[in-house]
């Protein structure tokens, strides 16, 4: 009849009014996640998914755009949904791949990734995810094969690439690290990805404002990039610009609260700022999360035994050295927390193996180390080496010259003072010993 077909009409213009609209999100959304703005992109295709849950066109951008912003949970989600709708790829079954790693789910990674089956043009690919998630179980050699593989493959494999780059700096060969990623980058100029290597890449090659020069044309292009920003403010820290570090992590702050590195970062900014309370405050919050974070376990050794809360401190230090026991910064401070609570014997134990480092601070400690336990010959002779190799430290000639007068050597301890006094640095223990000394020696001019 007439009615029916101007009501079938009337549906088909709707349906294509709604198809337009959907469209026309899912254009926003893909221009949003071109220009780096994901939260933008992530808000239109929410919108749209409202309205029609079931699009696994939507769903599956969803899924890239989550796994831009490091959210693998959430980016598994949508992906593993987009496929229930219907849609399947090799490229998909690479972002559910990438969602994986993303958790540190690595075994299931590699269960996803069917190298066998798959046609000759996927290869290449697969194998450079499957060399990621050998990486992230720490098979090192295995992964490098499989990024060797790959390249074999196809030379411009761009995961095998940046793999290779990644296991060199692993490797602490920055040079070859460079080298590669300076190929790819050739390849692939805007990848993100390789841009962020390459800024790490320069930071560990001690050149931070190259580092800056690659995070900022990151964030040129993807203003909400958590890495980018999370590396700028780690350079910005370690060059001790701290207000526009601090501009970077509330920015991070802002787009995803609680990272733990942001506390970290805030940290260091708080114990750059000799500011203790604070800084523990913050490397508390990160010791919540990773009890065994290197950096947070010394950071808080330190700023405790600048509180005086020695326990804390040594409990902290210990604990570092388990893991890193080569590490004499530690071990210097160690050290010196159990000599404040009266334990020389645990004192120069954690110190003998660093004895023949030639660092006048050692040698000083063994010296306090001894005198402490009652061996007055060990004590001194540690601290007269100290003496020897920085002779222009005032402090030093100071504590030597405490251990001649207890050991009754009047004349070679005033001329130590008169040495200390002599350099100037204000070491007012110096001048007062060197007035005691005098008086006693009967040089009352």
């Amino acid at each position: 009849s007439l009615e029916q077909i101007e009501l079938e009409a009337m549906s088909l213009i709707q349906l294509r009014s709604v198809q337009r609209v959907w469209e026309e999100h899912e254009q926003r959304a893909s221009a949003f996640a071109e220009q780096g703005d994901y939260r933008a992109a992530e808000i239109e295709l929410k919108d749209l998914l409202q309205s029609d849950p079931g699009l696994s066109q939507a769903r599956r951008l969803l899924g890239s755009v989550y796994l831009r912003l490091g959210d693998g949970a959430t980016a598994e989600k949508e992906i593993r949904r987009a496929m229930q709708l219907g849609a399947g790829d090799a490229q998909l079954t690479l972002d559910l791949a990438e969602a994986l790693l993303q958790q540190g789910r690595f075994s299931d990674a590699l269960e996803l990734l069917d190298i066998d089956s798959a046609p000759p043009e996927e290869r290449a690919a697969l194998l450079g995810m499957r060399g990621r998630a050998l990486a992230g179980q720490g098979q090192l050699d295995e992964a490098r094969a499989a990024f060797a593989e790959a390249i074999d493959i196809d030379p411009s494999d761009r995961i095998a690439g940046l793999g290779l780059a990644q296991l060199a700096l692993l490797a602490d060969d920055a040079d070859t690290a460079a080298q590669t990623a300076d190929r790819f980058l050739t390849l692939y100029p805007e990848d993100t990805d390789l841009m962020l290597l390459r800024a790490e890449i320069f930071r560990r090659q001690g050149k931070p404002e190259a580092a800056l020069e690659q995070f900022a044309g990151v964030l040129a292009r993807e203003s909400a990039n958590l890495r980018a920003l999370i590396g700028q403010a780690t350079v910005l820290v370690g060059l001790q610009r701290f207000d526009e570090a601090q501009e970077d992590l509330d920015r991070v702050e802002r787009i995803r609260p609680g990272i733990v590195i942001t506390s970290y970062l805030r940290g260091v900014m708080a114990f750059y700022g000799r500011d203790w309370e604070t800084a523990a405050q913050h490397l508390d919050r990160v010791l919540s999360v990773q009890p065994n974070h290197p950096q947070s376990l010394l950071l808080m050794g330190i700023v405790s035994y600048a509180r005086n809360d020695l326990q804390i401190a040594e409990e902290h230090l210990s604990r570092f050295m388990m893991g890193l026991p080569d590490n004499a910064q530690a071990a210097k401070v160690l050290a010196a927390t159990r000599l404040k609570m009266r334990k020389p014997d645990e004192a120069v134990a954690v110190l003998e193996p660093f004895a023949g480092a030639g660092d006048p601070q050692i040698m000083a400690l063994l010296g306090s180390a001894y005198l402490l336990a009652g061996d007055q010959v060990q004590g001194q002779d540690w601290l007269s080496r100290a003496v020897e190799t920085a002779p222009d430290v005032a402090a030093l000639r100071t504590q030597l010259a405490l251990t001649l007068i207890a050991g009754g050597h009047m004349g070679e301890a005033i001329n130590e003072l008169e040495s200390a006094v002599d350099l100037g640095q204000d070491v007012l223990q110096a001048d007062v010993l060197l007035v005691l000394a005098l008086l006693k020696e009967g040089q009352y001019d």
